[in-house]
């Protein structure tokens, strides 16, 4: 889990651990003061999702998603993530606490059944809407 801090809906990491240093490559030291959206893919940026999901947690508690993410060294791998806000005891946000898994298997397992039989494809997509 990271601990991203909040400055009006801009957060940095300023925690990591040896499951994210596996799956993002970053070194903690590396990845401390970064933006949040250091991860993400251009596409993701253009469409302002890193924000968008950073408001979202913080106007309903929770942001959960999947979609593709960025490790250090440029590759891409499937994440599923949950963002919870973090609040004080008055109930001021005072940052993020964010699940990264990477789940880039089972989309590829998803992308095959697909690609070997169409029909059964739009039954999982149906099933994942």
């Amino acid at each position: 889990m990271s601990i991203l801090p909040s400055t009006p809906l801009v957060s940095t990491g300023v925690s990591g651990n040896s499951g994210a240093r596996r799956l993002k490559g970053y070194e903690r030291e590396e990845i401390i003061g970064q933006p949040y959206f250091t991860f993400f893919t251009q596409e993701d940026r253009d469409r302002s999702l890193p924000q968008k999901a950073l408001e979202t947690a913080a106007s309903e508690s929770r942001f959960e998603t999947e979609g593709w993410r960025i490790r250090k060294d440029g590759s891409e791998f499937c994440a599923s993530v949950v963002i919870d806000a973090v609040r004080n005891e008055s109930g001021a946000l005072i940052g993020f606490a964010k699940v990264t898994r990477d789940i880039t298997e089972r989309e590829e397992a998803r992308r095959r059944l697909i690609e070997s039989d169409p029909d059964q494809g739009r039954v999982v997509a149906v099933r994942n809407n």
